[in-house]
């Protein structure tokens, strides 16, 4: 992965929700549910966040919004076809997929690729080992989860503010796992009587 690459998409993502603009997520199936969760991360940072899954309702999109889009082998109909469409309506794009950075640029105008390799080509053994325990597609998919968790703790970082509620968070989950600390949750049992 460019790190270039991935301070450009911080510093959008920054900008993005001081500006007040939207995000919107175009991926499918098991890329769909990891572009979801990271939605959902970054919603709780309070960026405002929409997903194209059929059947949702969303706002119009407008010119300065953002689309990410997460797809391996960008061959996606929706995802094309969503990126064909953000270009006539003026949205930033960003495209996490295993195709190279020239390949994306050939086929899209304006749009921020972030390479997220796959299993391509020869590695040797370790990458023989990774096709035994996973599908090619899924270790696209866990590559992407691991990338987008770590967008999401540097916007953390950079943003500051969630972190202390998240530590409030954590705090009051670990007092109410201890017995007898005055939790109004569930209690834990000692299991020696």
């Amino acid at each position: 992965m460019e790190p270039s690459a991935t301070v450009l998409l911080l510093n959008g993502l920054v900008s993005v929700r001081s500006g007040g603009r939207r995000i919107f997520l175009s991926a499918f199936q098991s890329c769909g549910a990891v572009l979801n969760y990271f939605g959902h991360r970054l919603r709780s940072l309070g960026f405002d966040v929409y997903s194209l899954e059929p059947w949702s309702i969303i706002p119009g999109p407008r010119a300065g919004d953002v689309l990410i889009c997460l797809s391996a082998s960008l061959e996606t109909a929706p995802v094309v076809l969503g990126l064909v469409h953000a270009d006539a309506g003026g949205l930033h794009k960003v495209v996490l997929t295993a195709r190279s950075e020239v390949e994306v640029r050939q086929r899209f105008q304006d749009v921020l690729p972030v390479r997220i390799p796959d299993l391509t080509g020869d590695h040797g053994a370790a990458t023989e080992a990774l096709r035994s325990l996973f599908p090619q597609s899924s270790l696209f998919e866990v590559r992407a989860f691991l990338y987008l968790e770590a967008v999401v703790e540097s916007l953390v970082e950079v943003l500051g503010s969630a972190r202390s509620r998240w530590r409030v968070l954590a705090t009051r989950a670990q007092a109410c796992s201890r017995p007898w600390s005055g939790c109004a949750g569930p209690r834990r049992v000692s299991a020696a009587w």
